[in-house]
């Protein structure tokens, strides 16, 4: 059985790190993309969409955090659980912050969409691993994510 892999073509952006002053190259959503981010891998090389809608695994975390009013009221971000949880990417994980340079590996303070260079194919992001789970380890999954990210 062949399988396909989902992806979405997006244009990069061309910014000058305020780090390391290096000009890098970043992929951005338009304005009317709703529902839908950018993951970076953890050595900053990679990215991946996530789409929110109809993601059960999303959907999972949302309803974990509103069982719980201490989570809710500590104001834990459901899209860094995401993150934290999706499936590797070459045996990378994902970087709770967007964008990293991918030469000094730092977030810049900013970064702008003034000038399009290219069109990119990126891959959709998979949680196989986490959807594979049990009810009960998912949710021990959750915890375990919340509690490395706070």
């Amino acid at each position: 059985m062949q399988t396909f892999k989902r992806t979405q073509t997006v244009y990069n952006f061309k910014n000058t790190c305020d780090n390391c002053f290096n000009d890098i190259e970043f992929p951005l959503l338009g304005d009317f993309t709703e529902g839908q981010l950018i993951f970076q891998t953890l050595d900053a090389q990679d990215f991946c969409i996530a789409s929110l809608v109809n993601n059960l695994t999303f959907d999972f975390i949302i309803e974990a955090l509103e069982k719980d009013k201490q989570l809710v009221f500590n104001r834990v971000d459901a899209k860094k659980i995401l993150i934290f949880i999706a499936d590797k990417l070459h045996n990378q994980g994902f970087a709770l912050d967007y964008p990293i340079c991918p030469i000094c590996k730092k977030t810049p303070r900013h970064f702008n969409d003034n000038i399009r260079t290219n069109k990119r194919e990126l891959n959709f992001v998979t949680w196989h691993n986490f959807e594979n789970l049990t009810l009960t380890e998912k949710t021990k999954r959750v915890e375990e994510a919340i509690a490395t990210i706070e």
